[in-house]
């Protein structure tokens, strides 16, 4: 009975010793492809680090070329209003040059006809005037065709006198025009050159996008291999998990029929065991018959007593699954609940602190009413520079500075640091109407900018031809005020 029970174990184990001899070479398989998805996603997440790093370059790099463009088509439009400027300064110098040729010949002609009268009078001599006051009626014609003769003098001289003083006028204006436009023809030069450096900036910004672009085809490229790998291990993992599955179940399917095998075995020995009991009985005495019966059945006994036991078993491994399947207890709920709380009165303390901020920038916008001392003392300070010479690019109050390095380094002799073009000085401080304009305040047009010194003035770097000088606010196009001292 014991070697057959021997070899029906044997038979057991070397059905399952069949079923896991391709479960080794599969295991290993799975390993191999599990370390292979590891080193994949590796190079993935290495990848896509720098697909992330490519793609932010890119967009810092697009947010400069964008705000460079902004910058240049600010600048393209105070061209544009830089030219019609000019435009409308050469129609006044054209007007001025015809008032002037209007002003010389009046002039020429009133010259002439004085002269005409002139040398009349002094072919006629002295008889003709007398006949002139012989033949006179009464005192009142006497006194008439002399104030007449003398109001023919008084004419031609001050009718002269204003034709000369026209003249002067005209010329004048004339040369402050061109003064004017020598100026902003300057200013166009300057703002060309501020153009061809923008355009180069964005030029070479876009060469940048470009690489960037580059970088992050190849580090995609890169990613998609490494994510066709790791899918082709997940297939892979997944293929050999679904064998898996399937060789248990062909163990699992072993074990019952081997199991079945052995039980059915057992149940024959268990009959024969039986069969031969009875016969023994029926040849031997009574009192023998008992203790055989109960030695030629033990494994009987043995069936009762683990029938017996599988309801205890079975009242245990509910016990189990019934403790596994138990929810949160009250004090992780407890705790959940206070940390929503901590997160709500975080909140509100986050709402308060914004609250406060806006109110102190609120009150930072208000603005102080009338001139100031600090306003006053910029404009005094930059009326000391009056005459001395504009150069382009410098920032020399006594040597030479453009509009904006004179702008730049009166208000850094206050502690005031501005940027360093008309541009950019032109969104600095607090903008505020012409109308009120105080002194210190900028005065902002396209491609130039001055500081201004009250009725309707201002001093400023103003041409080659010029310097720095104190001229009428309002000779051109004004595009902003603004505040930078209170």
């Amino acid at each position: 009975m014991r070697n057959r029970k021997k070899r029906i174990l044997c038979l057991v184990l070397a059905g399952l010793m069949t079923t896991l001899q391709p479960a080794t070479a599969m295991a290993t398989n799975k390993a191999q492809a599990q370390q292979e998805k590891k080193d994949a996603q590796k190079g993935l997440d290495s990848a896509n680090q720098k697909a992330n790093q490519a793609q932010q370059q890119k967009n810092a790099a697009q947010a400069e070329v964008e705000d460079l463009k902004t910058e240049l088509t600010g600048l393209l439009s105070d061209i544009t209003l830089l030219e019609e400027d000019i435009k409308y300064k050469d129609s006044q110098i054209q007007q001025a040059q015809s008032d002037y040729d209007d002003a010389l010949v009046r002039e020429k002609e009133q010259y002439e006809a004085m002269k005409k009268r002139i040398r009349y009078m002094y072919e006629k001599g002295d008889t003709e005037y007398l006949d002139v006051l012989l033949k006179v009626k009464s005192m009142s014609d006497l006194l008439n065709k002399s104030e007449y003769i003398s109001d023919i003098y008084d004419y031609d001289r001050k009718k002269l006198e204003e034709y000369q003083q026209t003249k002067m006028e005209v010329a004048a204006y004339k040369e402050q025009l061109q003064n004017d436009k020598d100026e902003m023809e300057g200013m166009q030069i300057e703002y060309k050159g501020q153009q061809q450096t923008l355009e180069n900036t964005i030029a070479k910004k876009r060469s940048q996008i470009a690489d960037f672009d580059t970088q992050l085809a190849a580090a995609k490229k890169a990613a998609a291999a490494y994510t066709q790998t790791i899918a082709k291990k997940n297939e892979e993992i997944r293929k050999a998990d679904a064998e898996e599955r399937q060789r248990a179940l062909a163990e699992a399917e072993a074990r019952q029929r081997a199991q079945a095998e052995a039980e059915r075995k057992a149940i024959e020995e268990q009959e024969a065991a039986k069969a031969a009991a009875l016969a023994a009985q029926e040849a031997a005495s009574k009192d023998g018959t008992k203790n055989t019966v109960i030695a030629a059945n033990p494994d009987s006994a043995s069936t009762t007593k683990n029938q017996g036991a599988a309801p205890t078993q079975a009242a245990e491994t509910t016990a189990a699954d019934n403790s596994n399947r138990t929810g949160p207890s009250a004090s992780d709920t407890s705790s959940a609940n206070s940390a929503g709380s901590e997160s709500t009165t975080t909140t509100n303390t986050t709402n308060t602190g914004t609250s406060k901020s806006t109110t102190t920038t609120q009150s930072s916008t208000t603005k102080s009413s009338g001139g100031s001392a600090a306003g006053r003392a910029v404009a005094d300070y930059g009326l000391q520079f009056v005459g001395n010479p504009y150069v382009y690019g410098g920032t020399s109050l006594t040597n030479g500075a453009d509009c904006s390095g004179f702008v730049y380094s009166v208000y850094k002799h206050f502690g005031v640091t501005l940027p360093r073009t008309s541009s950019e000085q032109r969104s600095s401080g607090t903008g505020v109407s012409y109308a009120d304009a105080q002194p210190g305040d900028l005065i902002c047009y396209a491609g130039h900018i001055g500081i201004y010194i009250g009725n309707g003035k201002i001093v400023h770097a103003s041409s080659p031809s010029t310097g720095i000088k104190v001229g009428n606010a309002a000779y051109r196009s004004i595009l902003a005020v603004r505040r930078i001292v209170q």
